[in-house]
């Protein structure tokens, strides 16, 4: 239905563009008259009837049935596809005023290293925003072929892919610009791009190639749907190859036996030939089966729209940076920020030492003694200590005078203490305080006391708020009774109320999130790589963490799900979650849904893939 749908609003829209007449459907049927000029093009009468569904009764009049592939379909393709940007919109009917807007973006973005603060020069100011809709036509050819209209809809300031369907349902779109006055914004994710023209050919161009990705996001269940199938098409007609060759390959031999002389030369020749066939006819099963994806662009609208910027500092102790935050006046909501590194838009966003914005998997190893955070993009500026493998930056890091190796300032004399080379120490995680996360010195501090046990003379138990006053009795027990303890020190215990389990479908990933009244307390990842089942954990431990950047050795199928589920219970048992409090979720795009228990998909139950892992895992052990 959605093809459909999509197929039909493509002909119709088209027809109606050309200056075609499109009577309303009945039973399905859509009456066209085409101008003169415009059906002579196509070769086709000027009055048509349309339908688009393949079933149906057509009645005695004749009807066309488009489809993909229909030669008419076909024609309009092509002359679409000469078009590079056939329609431009405006969005005109907003209200280009927020009050309390400073107030609403410091409540709305959060960091967990940093802090929003506004800028008390700053003004709000209206600029022209711009969404592009590109239409894709999209290939998927195999051993069958699929034809599908896939539209995309980018954020041409912000370089990433935003949902279009908010838009077609609130927007009233015309072609005339009422706010001439107003400056378009430029593109913050181009390189140089300011001063360029964000609708010059060369802005479109790279932003389309950035729509392709969204595409091919997009399709991912769909190609592991199709996948799934060829690969059991692929051994089927293996199979059916490998006994049609084995009978070939026996019946020859057991000739072989009997005959003697040239005949028995002839025939071992044709075991030969025989062999190198089945290689041949084996590789094009092969070639057969591989689906192949062909992206072209048919058209692109330009819809644009004023917006209101105010300009706004992100910093933390070591660090700042301005970013601009843009409220959308028609969708009532604030644009999101997008990530320095990858384009595109988070939540929890950590803000790295040289003034980048980036995600927790864009971010390169914590410097393992000053805990500065840097990501992707300033990886060159964590090192690797010679002794114990730990990363360090370049603020923490301790060149040797004498071997010149890089160490940490533990391991600083340990460089060259075996014969001129590293002492290799496997560095022992410890249990500290979150000194990583420095969101605790930017969290206000409460106004209520924290709760306090009181025992009274009957020895029941009270519990007293920071607002009530305790008796004078029981606090000076309580207080002769600590006279001269030592104090104890240590983190504070977290604990969890919930864990949220999401299961990606597009790669083999599992996140686990605790939460506390609301609040994310701690996050865990399990991604199978290469050498075996990385662990990444981001805590209130920080660095020092027992369960981060630890490697695992998978199970086989049957067993990978009890070995992540163990792992989960673990974490479970940490946060003293009940058992009755973890929900599982199956994310797939930009959606989840619930699932009874915990199920991996894809590469997880690849059976190949798992024994490499193991394989690789063993050998670097």
């Amino acid at each position: 239905m959605a093809e459909e749908t999509g197929l039909r609003q493509l002909v119709l829209g088209y027809c109606l563009q050309v200056g075609a007449l499109v009577d309303p459907p009945a039973y399905g049927i859509h009456e066209v008259l085409l101008p003169e000029e415009v059906a002579a093009r196509w070769r086709v009468d000027p009055l048509q009837r349309f339908a688009f569904s393949s079933g149906g009764q057509d009645g005695q009049r004749e009807v066309t049935r488009l489809h993909y592939g229909h030669a008419l379909v076909e024609e309009i393709i092509n002359e679409l596809r000469q078009r590079p940007a056939n329609a431009h919109f405006y969005i005109n009917i907003v209200r280009l005023e927020k009050p309390g807007l400073t107030a609403l973006i410091e409540k709305s973005f959060r960091f967990p290293n940093a802090r929003l603060f506004s800028i008390p020069e700053a003004q709000e100011k209206a600029a022209l925003y711009d969404i592009v809709r590109f239409n894709f036509k999209v290939n998927l050819v195999s051993d069958e072929k699929r034809e599908l209209i896939k539209p995309v809809w980018m954020n041409l300031q912000a370089g990433f892919a935003v949902d279009g369907a908010e838009i077609e349902r609130q927007a009233i779109l015309e072609r005339e610009n009422r706010f001439p006055s107003l400056d378009r914004a430029d593109p913050t994710w181009r390189d140089g791009s300011v001063g360029a023209s964000p609708l010059s050919a060369s802005v479109l161009t790279e932003l389309m190639e950035r729509a392709r990705q969204a595409v091919m996001f997009e399709l991912t269940p769909n190609l592991e749907s199709m996948e799934r199938r060829m690969r059991r098409f692929l051994e089927l007609d293996r199979a059916r190859l490998q006994a049609y060759y084995d009978d070939l390959e026996k019946d020859l031999k057991a000739r072989a036996q009997r005959a003697s002389g040239e005949r028995r030369t002839t025939l071992a020749e044709k075991l030969l030939a025989v062999a190198e066939e089945r290689e041949i006819k084996l590789a094009d099963a092969e070639q057969k089966y591989r689906i192949q994806v062909e992206l072209e662009l048919i058209n692109l609208a330009v819809i644009s729209q004023p917006k209101i910027e105010l300009e706004v500092n992100i910093k933390k102790r070591t660090c700042a940076t301005e970013r601009v935050v843009v409220w959308d006046p028609l969708l009532h909501q604030l644009d999101p920020l997008a990530c320095d590194h990858c384009g595109q838009p988070g939540e929890n966003l950590w803000l790295c030492e040289g003034g980048h914005l980036a995600h927790d998997d864009c971010l390169a190893p914590q410097c393992v003694d000053c805990k500065r955070t840097y990501c992707q993009l300033c990886a060159e500026k964590v090192h690797q200590c010679a002794v114990c493998d730990q990363p360090v930056c370049v603020q923490s890091l301790n060149r040797c005078k004498i071997c010149d190796r890089e160490t940490c300032q533990t391991h600083a004399e340990l460089c060259h203490a075996q014969n001129g080379q590293p002492r290799r120490i496997q560095a022992k995680p410890q249990v500290q305080l979150a000194e990583a996360l420095a969101v605790e010195e930017s969290k206000p501090r409460a106004e209520s006391r924290p709760t306090a046990e009181l025992k009274t003379d009957e020895g029941k138990s009270t519990r007293k708020t920071g607002k009530q006053r305790a008796p004078a009795r029981p606090m000076a027990a309580a207080a002769k009774k600590t006279a001269g303890r030592k104090k104890e020190s240590g983190p504070k215990k977290v604990t969890g109320q919930a864990v949220e389990v999401y299961v990606e479908t597009a790669r083999p990933g599992v996140s686990a999130y605790v939460f506390n009244k609301g609040r994310q307390v701690a996050a865990r990842h399990w991604e199978l790589a290469e050498g075996g089942i990385l662990v990444q954990c981001v805590c209130e431990k920080g660095w020092w963490c027992p369960a981060n950047n630890k490697l695992y050795r998978p199970g086989g199928v049957e067993e990978i799900e009890k070995q992540i589920l163990f792992q989960i219970n673990q974490l479970k048992q940490e946060y003293q979650v009940p058992a009755k409090k973890i929900s599982y979720f199956r994310e797939s795009g930009d959606k989840s849904f619930p699932m009874y228990r915990l199920t991996l998909f894809g590469m997880w139950k690849d059976a190949e893939i798992l024994a490499e892992a193991r394989r690789k895992f063993d050998h670097a052990k």
